[in-house]
């Protein structure tokens, strides 16, 4: 049936309803957003959403995967905005396709080799652009103790070379530094630390009311710390009350934060502006970082996988386009060996971002990529189980939002509108 002229409607071609969609709160599901919802658009500002399609079932859906191991899932006529290879020049030209249309046309080869291409490419977004927030820790301070800190203590160790580096950072940001000889060539800073309290601890409590552990500490901050991480809060079914004393010190600064413990990169950083979502990123490379400067390329290995997600989510971000591989490792702590999990994070950097080091001999030694490795590939699309789907139309020009947890630039449901044509019939334009 035909729409009467001039009546505005939509393609409406869908993404899982599940789908993740990072917004400047944090991320939410696809399914939640409504129209006024604000998502990120390409150039990293954000966009209104100002159309929610209806849900539909029972279509076919097929995974769409990406050189850097992020998927999508969507229907036959969701839309990608898309780079597409052609033999003459320019090779690279600009398209609108719906998943069945990439799907034939997917590979290439070239007659020397016959080895397979991807045809179909998306940009990298630009940094997601939010305002400077105010920040309990300094943002490189914290990179540089989630990379080389110790996890329960105000504490990074460091190699003798480059502590003056740390040092110069953790007291500029205010704290009190106390450098000591580790093994070897490396040391450890000590930051804020301060006198043992004799009769009670920070929270107040009296210890010869609840007693002390072997090394000193409070027997009933113990007990508050085991509930809070097993249950989120205390016996008594109470919030665990927060450090009374010191509360400018770095120790506090952590448990405040919530990293104690338990590293990892709290959300108020992740939507930091972009120049304190680099400094966390200076610290964690600083630390943990190194670099291939012959490929423009760049590594960080954790074992933790709370730091693995984050850190993924800080370098998409910012422009980049992390890859991750695991890999059983060795390693020696108080002269035990231990063997476990360790995550390798790769991505290449191109030549117009900011410096990814602050440490004088990483910073100056690195040199970004001189080609274009600001996209990825398209490498294959497979059909899958079939799930509820829909899709939005946002206010930008590009028409373009940020999806899944990649961060992935895909085209919005398109508006068609019906026009008169010569004889009277009617047309989409």
């Amino acid at each position: 049936m035909i729409k009467p002229l001039g009546i505005l409607t939509h393609a409406e071609g869908g993404l899982d309803i599940n789908t993740s969609i990072p917004v400047p709160s944090g991320w939410t599901a696809l399914r939640e957003l409504t129209v006024g919802s604000k998502v990120f658009g390409p150039n990293g500002y954000p966009a209104n959403v100002e159309f929610v399609s209806d849900v539909k079932d029972d279509k076919p859906c097929f995974a769409v995967t990406f050189s850097d191991g992020s998927t999508l899932v969507t229907d036959m006529e969701h839309q990608w905005g898309v780079e597409r290879f052609y033999w003459r020049k320019p090779n690279w030209r600009y398209e609108v396709k719906m998943t069945a249309e990439l799907l034939p046309s997917l590979h290439f080869s070239l007659s020397t080799d016959g080895r397979k291409r991807f045809r179909y490419r998306v940009r990298n977004t630009a940094p997601l652009d939010m305002p400077n927030v105010a920040l309990l820790l300094d943002p490189y301070l914290l990179g540089i103790w989630l990379g080389d800190g110790s996890t329960t203590q105000a504490a990074i160790s460091s190699h003798q070379d480059d502590a003056s580096h740390y040092v110069d950072a953790i007291e500029a940001a205010g704290h009190k530094t106390k450098v000591s000889l580790d093994k070897g060539k490396t040391v450890r800073i000590s930051i804020d630390l301060r006198e043992r309290l004799t009769t009670h601890c920070q929270r107040g409590h009296v210890f010869d009311i609840v007693g002390q552990a072997s090394n000193g500490a409070c027997s009933e901050c113990l007990r508050l710390g085991h509930w809070r991480r097993k249950y989120g809060f205390d016996r008594n079914g109470n919030v665990v009350p927060p450090l009374t004393m010191f509360k400018d010190n770095f120790s506090s600064k952590l448990h405040a934060l919530g990293v104690h413990g338990r590293k990892h990169i709290p959300l108020i950083y992740l939507r930091a502006s972009i120049e304190q979502r680099f400094a966390v990123l200076q610290g964690l490379m600083d630390t943990d970082g190194t670099y291939d400067k012959r490929a423009g390329r760049c590594e960080l290995t954790t074992v933790s996988d709370f730091v693995r997600d984050d850190f993924l989510e800080l370098t998409r971000s910012l422009g980049f386009k992390p890859s991750s591989v695991t890999k059983r490792t060795t390693w020696t702590y108080k002269d035990v060996p231990r063997e476990g999990l360790a995550y390798r994070i790769a991505f290449p950097v191109p030549h117009t971002t900011m410096p990814l080091f602050s440490l004088p001999r990483k910073r100056y030694g690195f040199k970004p990529a001189t080609i274009d490795v600001g996209y990825r590939q398209i490498v294959s699309i497979e059909p899958v189980e079939s799930r509820p789907v829909m899709c939005i139309q946002v206010a930008n020009e590009s028409h373009l939002f940020l999806a899944g947890r990649g961060m992935l630039p895909t085209y919005n449901t398109r508006d068609i509108k019906l026009k008169q044509s010569h004889n009277g019939g009617a047309f989409i334009a």
